[in-house]
């Protein structure tokens, strides 16, 4: 029974991403109330955030790094750096090793780049949710 509470209580969370208007860099505290909701609900908050990854509705960039040049922020976006704010890991970790080695000479516009196609956004879906299962 609480059990299921918590799952329903996230679900109904995550429709509050594309409410979230500030993302910290590393671990700062903010205040915002939707990504605070998101980090307090923890990993009971990562399946649905997961099922947000190939969410596409455009959104504000709630993170403080500058933007990029043609590229717009999705909801899958932030509920990705949730995710990984959440999971406490580097968000190019879940990314594929030939995109990764770009890493450190592009910085984070390596993950912009690869979820532009639709099919790496369900590929990297996918890659969450056989992590989620084994962790």
């Amino acid at each position: 029974m609480v059990a299921s509470l918590q799952q329903a209580h996230a679900q109904n969370l995550c429709d509050r991403v594309s409410q979230i208007k500030h993302v910290p860099h590393k671990d700062e505290p903010v205040d915002d109330a939707a990504y605070n909701a998101f980090i307090k609900a923890g990993r009971a908050a990562l399946p649905c955030l997961i099922a947000k990854v190939t969410d596409t509705r455009k959104m504000r960039d709630p993170r403080s790094a500058p933007g990029y040049a043609g590229i717009e922020t999705r909801v899958g976006d932030v509920a990705y750096f949730v995710l990984t704010d959440i999971a406490k890991i580097d968000p190019v970790e879940m990314l594929p090793l030939e995109v990764r080695k770009y890493h450190k000479a592009e910085g984070i516009l390596v993950y912009f780049r690869f979820v532009q196609k639709k099919r790496n956004r369900r590929w990297l879906q996918h890659r969450l949710e056989t992590w989620y299962r084994s962790s």
